[in-house]
């Protein structure tokens, strides 16, 4: 099946099909979850849709083995983690902030959760909120990040910035104000270089002039 979604295979509807049907033995009880992360997911590593699905299926069968199986139970964060890259991927907004919040939620269940990985999944997490455009939950969780981490300040600064400047490259100056206004009732108050670049690009804002009326055809 694999063999035949290949570019040796001229017909699009076969790909198509046989994708559907491998897609589907992702699920048998004979493909172990390790077996899919070690092959199949790294098969399908440039396709994020593809990857997905098997990511997906191993997710499950680690959730229905951790009851039983402490190493199953450790792998979940890590494939949640990946299927929020994938969903990055796709510019799934929504579904990578609940598959970012499931494995961070998982480590900081852990006494002595790794410090460098809570750091890149509240980094990664914070973006899909900002990308879902979901601006009061990503300043309230950039808070709570900083007030349990204040190391984090600069990360979580740095990305609110990004996205205020990429809003305002895109022309969407009502949400760049909405998300710097936001920012500005932040508790505990967001201070540092970042801050100022803010409150720098809400000026820089405020003295765009507004876009001509669009004119209607004739």
């Amino acid at each position: 099946l694999y063999e035949r979604m290949g570019r040796d295979e001229q017909d699009e509807s076969v790909r198509n099909k046989a994708w559907t049907v491998l897609s589907t033995l992702f699920a048998r009880p004979e493909n172990t979850p390790d077996e899919l992360m070690r092959s199949w997911a790294e098969r399908f590593k440039a396709d994020p849709e593809k990857r997905l699905s098997v990511l997906e299926a191993a997710r499950d069968k680690y959730i229905a083995l951790a009851n039983t199986d402490p190493r199953a139970g450790k792998a979940i964060a890590p494939v949640q983690q990946t299927i929020g890259d994938m969903h990055v991927a796709l510019k799934q907004w929504g579904q990578a902030v609940a598959a970012y919040r499931a494995a961070l939620s998982y480590w900081d269940a852990q006494p002595n959760p790794p410090r460098d990985v809570t750091a890149q999944l509240s980094v990664q997490l914070l973006n899909a909120l900002l990308r879902a455009a979901t601006y009061p939950e990503a300043v309230q969780f950039a808070a709570s990040r900083i007030a349990k981490n204040d190391q984090l300040r600069g990360d979580m600064g740095y990305k609110i910035r990004d996205e205020v400047e990429r809003l305002r490259q895109a022309g969407d100056l009502k949400a760049a104000l909405h998300l710097i206004d936001e920012t500005s009732r932040m508790e505990p108050p967001l201070t540092g270089q970042a801050a100022d670049q803010i409150e720098s690009l809400r000026r820089q804002i405020q003295q765009t002039p507004p876009a001509p009326p669009a004119t209607g055809a004739k």
